[in-house]
């Protein structure tokens, strides 16, 4: 009984661990309804959205990283496009976030509260220093990059130790993952698909090794759904979701979306330079 108990748990933090946050911190309501929310109409008009269920998982990864916790959280959001992440994190953490992307509109990101935005390639490098952040968010952004690895080098030398980076990518299983990869290689070098684009393809164990290399250990990893159709009626209600988290923390390869929670170990890689 002791061994089940002890693999229940260890399922429970790896992959069931979103059980415990509430849905109603992703409730389409009020402020998601707002004209000015980049979201389709049809998306709007559900509760519980497959579409914005990957800031519902940040946000309660923040919220969770930041109880207990004396000071502040400095938080990243790598690729912060409008701030959507800032907006749906739960109000009563106490962050200070700084938003990164190629394209920064300032005065937005100040509006919705980010005390710093900075313009950056990700791709050539971050303009922050070593041991800047206790969290990084990056979602959907890695599977546009032709070197996922720099990028993670990069994060891995902006994170404290213990830091977390919180991650989202398409996600396919491993066989399926490296024939895609091949056919985006091909697409690139025929004209047929452009840098910026989806040119890399990821399986959990892909990802898995890239972050390895960097210094960062996988701590909670967990699909996000098998059926995502948006504006379908069946996303009005908390057992479709749950239905489907479900699926994902048991096969997160065949889970459409990746949800991965890295934790920093500096020890693994020796000081930083």
């Amino acid at each position: 009984m002791k061994h089940r108990e002890t693999l229940f748990t260890s399922l429970f933090r790896k992959r069931l661990r979103h059980f415990s946050w509430p849905l109603s911190a992703i409730e389409v309501t009020g402020e998601l309804r707002k004209a000015d929310f980049p979201l389709e109409a049809r998306v709007k008009r559900t509760r519980y959205p497959f579409r914005v269920m990957r800031y519902w998982w940040a946000g309660c990864a923040i919220r969770d990283e930041a109880r207990g916790k004396n000071e502040s959280l400095v938080v990243v959001d790598a690729g912060c496009e409008r701030g959507m992440m800032k907006r749906l994190t739960p109000q009563s953490q106490r962050c200070r976030w700084i938003g990164l992307d190629k394209h920064i509109n300032r005065r937005h990101l100040q509006s919705l509260g980010y005390d710093q935005a900075l313009t950056c390639d990700f791709s050539q490098g971050l303009p922050l220093r070593v041991n800047t952040a206790d969290v990084i968010v990056c979602l959907h952004v890695l599977e546009h990059m032709a070197d996922p690895k720099s990028v993670m080098d990069e994060f891995a030398r902006i994170l404290r130790p213990g830091g977390v980076l919180l991650v989202t990518v398409p996600v396919l299983p491993r066989l399926f993952a490296r024939i895609r990869q091949r056919q985006f290689e091909n697409q690139l070098r025929l004209g047929k698909r452009q840098h910026g684009h989806h040119v890399y393809a990821f399986s959990p164990g892909i990802l898995r090794s890239i972050a390895k290399e960097t210094g960062l250990e996988a701590e909670f990893m967990a699909g996000s759904h098998f059926l995502r159709w948006s504006g379908n009626l069946l996303e009005n209600y908390k057992l479709w979701a749950r239905i489907n988290h479900f699926w994902g923390a048991l096969f997160p390869a065949f889970g459409r979306e990746l949800f991965v929670l890295f934790r920093f170990n500096e020890t693994a890689l020796g000081p930083k330079s």
